[in-house]
């Protein structure tokens, strides 16, 4: 594999260093050059700008310490941000089974797959101050979450399970009540790893991109060394059924998914209950 060329801003190396444990980062604004970080051991939110090449300026930083379990090594290892259109189509509730989006203003609300335990915990992040919500924590299929990822253009969160799993798993944002987290997303799909390693990310291609009915998807090993980053071109799962620029911003990605929860006659192949539970919502996406 050869060495990436990496893009640049003003002909400097976009490049950056001293984030600390950093364990995954998540944009809460597509375009932006504004990231959210997390960092494992003191399970921490940060902010940082990434504007200027080689420095990073740190903005706020939200302490989730007191809502999951902090152990050392093993603490928050995935973040993703699901904005709140996303979060309506698909159901999605807090703890006590309301539905919930963004209260504090950053327009979506931020989620942690966290090492010890497997559950993903969700925040509401004030864009403004270091002020936070408690939205809730909700169980995944196995013990162990090391990577999020939200594909915005099918609703669907990516989980990668390592430790003895090696497992990608594909959830909705509903959820029941029947976890020892107290509720627990629903599984769509789960894959078995081709490979053995300390995973410690992943990237997937949106659904929309997908090329006859396939896409791609990169994970990063841990001290991998020749092999640090492995990707899979030909991966078969889940691709967006309405590949189509319904806001009309000469884009297809997931800001078209806000339109289609509106405009269902844009796309009449979705507007049905193809899960069967009794709604036409966002989870038939």
């Amino acid at each position: 594999m050869g060495v990436l060329d990496l893009p640049s801003i003003d002909g400097e190396r976009c490049e950056w260093t001293g984030f600390g444990d950093l364990e995954g980062v998540t944009l809460a604004e597509e375009g932006s050059r504004t990231i959210l970080g997390v960092l494992e051991g003191n399970d921490r939110i940060q902010e940082f700008d990434l504007s200027t090449p080689g420095a990073h300026v740190a903005l706020l930083e939200w302490d989730i310490s007191p809502f999951t379990n902090v152990d050392g090594g093993a603490g928050a290892e995935g973040i993703a941000f699901v904005p709140d259109a996303a979060l309506l189509a698909s159901g999605f509730v807090d703890h006590a089974g309301e539905s919930r989006t963004s209260e504090l203003g950053m327009g979506g609300l931020v989620f942690i797959g966290h090492q010890a335990g497997g559950g993903i915990y969700v925040f509401d992040l004030s864009p403004d101050s270091e002020e936070l919500d408690y939205v809730g924590a909700y169980a995944t299929s196995r013990s162990e979450t090391c990577g999020l990822e939200f594909d915005r253009s099918t609703g669907l969160l990516y989980a990668w399970h390592d430790s003895q799993h090696d497992e990608l798993e594909v959830l909705s944002l509903a959820s029941e009540r029947r976890s020892r987290f107290g509720r627990s997303f629903l599984s769509e799909a789960i894959y078995d790893a081709t490979f053995v390693g300390t995973i410690e990310g992943m990237a997937i291609a949106p659904g929309s991109e997908c090329q006859e009915g396939v896409r791609e998807i990169l994970v990063t090993v841990d001290d991998g060394g020749a092999n640090s980053l492995f990707r899979f071109e030909m991966f078969e799962a889940f691709c967006a059924l309405c590949p189509t620029d319904l806001n009309g911003d000469g884009e297809v990605n997931g800001q078209d998914l806000g339109v289609f929860l509106v405009e269902w006659g844009q796309c009449t192949d979705c507007a049905a209950d193809l899960n069967g539970d009794g709604f036409v919502n966002g989870i038939d996406l």
